[in-house]
């Protein structure tokens, strides 16, 4: 009998709570369809299509709008980098019970010429294509597919160092990994 675990980050955190798992345990890390996200498509028509201009900065995040994905944080990174950059455009793509709490907040920071809430696609691969980098702002993770798809888009990625995270994006290398719950660092990674 075996426990299969998709990092040695949930490994880590389910062993700390049952050493004795670590005797059955078993790192399968997640896999996607690569060729299902290379470029191959227009990025200006697509950006046309979303109503954003070429000349914009577009980062993107995708996840459930629940609170372990801290889109709220995303929001926050968003609001900093729009008082230094006047192109600066964000998606969020997806759902959950977030949802009408994340546009009260964008309404509230006066943001909604900048942060557009896309809900579920299922044309993700194309939506990767109109970004200039994909950011990952949770506080939890396994070893996320997002990071995966965004890499394979060849879309650069910056992600918060929690889970598995680190075991797919090499700090400075594959990325840019930032301490979860910062917003500023976030900013500042997106900037760069």
């Amino acid at each position: 009998e075996k426990v299969v675990f998709v990092s040695n980050g949930v490994k880590k955190f389910y062993s700390e709570r049952n050493p004795a798992i670590n005797q059955k345990a078993r790192i399968i890390h997640n896999g996607i369809e690569v060729d299902k996200f290379a470029p191959v498509s227009n990025r200006d028509e697509i950006r046309r299509q979303l109503g954003l201009s070429p000349n914009a900065h577009v980062v993107g995040i995708v996840g459930r709008l629940v609170p372990d994905k801290a889109h709220h944080h995303f929001i926050e990174a968003i609001k900093l980098l729009s008082q230094k950059d006047p192109q600066i455009r964000a998606l969020i793509i997806g759902e959950g019970k977030l949802l009408g709490m994340l546009k009260a907040k964008v309404l509230k920071m006066r943001l909604e010429d900048r942060i557009y809430f896309l809900g579920n696609q299922n044309e993700l691969p194309i939506l990767y294509q109109a970004m200039d980098a994909f950011v990952m702002s949770s506080l939890r993770e396994g070893f996320p597919l997002t990071i995966l798809e965004a890499m394979a888009a060849k879309v650069p990625v910056i992600a918060t160092n929690v889970g598995g995270v680190a075991e797919c994006i090499e700090h400075e290398r594959d990325g840019i990994l930032v301490e979860p719950s910062n917003p500023t660092k976030l900013a500042e990674a997106i900037q760069r």
